[in-house]
């Protein structure tokens, strides 16, 4: 039995066409190919996409901390919650750059929090991960 399918963009799903024939090339047309037999669906690991996007966030977070770091004069700023109370009380952070840096730390946290609860990884767990693999 033949079967016409037709793949998704990336090539992990497709659709099989369940209406009669209409003739190879008016298939081939609206984008299916005849198959004698079905093939395997790639099994694709959800949570890799959700990690790739967890370790991009981590490396944003500690680029925002680096920066902050920088303008306080602190340079082994990891953007624990009581170092960010003292940089909030540091002069510093009054200033322009200080407050942008303040709003993208909070929205880089919020980012690591939700990403990570994705994959059950709670707070503080994740600010952990996020410095243990500094530099990896």
């Amino acid at each position: 039995m033949a079967y016409y399918i037709k793949w998704n963009e990336d090539k992990t799903d497709y659709t099989v066409w369940s209406g009669a024939s209409i003739g190879m090339k008016a298939m081939a047309e609206r984008g299916f190919e005849r198959v004698e037999v079905l093939p395997e669906r790639p099994v694709v690991d959800p949570d890799a996409d959700i990690l790739a996007e967890l370790n991009a966030a981590y490396t944003d977070f500690r680029n925002i901390c680096g920066a902050i770091g920088m303008l306080i004069g602190t340079p082994n700023f990891t953007g624990g919650f009581d170092e960010m109370k003292g940089f909030s009380e540091n002069p510093a952070s009054q200033t322009a750059e200080g407050i942008a840096l303040s709003i993208k730390w909070i929205a880089a946290d919020k980012l690591c929090t939700y990403l990570a609860s994705k994959l059950g990884i709670g707070q503080p767990d994740w600010w952990y991960q996020c410095w243990e693999q500094k530099g990896e």
